[in-house]
């Protein structure tokens, strides 16, 4: 076996057991990820109120909220965010100019809510128990 050749199988033995290693143990990128569940969901926005949002592994939506708000299903029933999961937690965007970043914190997650790209408030979420 010439120099070349040997370099070659010792990267690609490299590359092999890394792609293995990953594979089995894991990336490690999912721990921070949105879980599933029910959250208790507060906002610094004024005259917003504290809500209750389900999180399912693609979208994030009120299930209730303070009766008028926003977050009242019975009157913005069509408040649904499609859910991003990223490394640091993940991002939701409602297709019409609201988006919320969140980042996993304690046993909850922060962030931030935006609408058309201006930020709006600051957000929390903790898991309901």
């Amino acid at each position: 076996m010439n120099t070349r050749s040997r370099i070659t199988a010792a990267a690609l033995a490299t590359v092999g057991a890394a792609t293995l290693a990953t594979g089995i143990t894991g990336s490690g990128e999912a721990s921070a990820q949105v879980a599933s569940g029910k959250y208790t969901y507060t906002t610094s926005a004024p005259g917003s109120a504290r809500a209750t949002w389900v999180v399912t592994g693609r979208e994030m939506f009120p299930i209730s909220g303070q009766k008028g708000s926003l977050s009242d299903p019975s009157v913005n029933p069509w408040v649904r965010y499609a859910l991003h999961q990223t490394r640091s937690g993940g991002w939701a965007d409602n297709g019409v100019g609201g988006r919320i970043v969140l980042r996993a914190k304690g046993n909850g997650y922060v962030g931030e809510a935006y609408f058309l790209g201006i930020k709006t408030a600051d957000v929390r979420m903790v898991p309901k128990r």
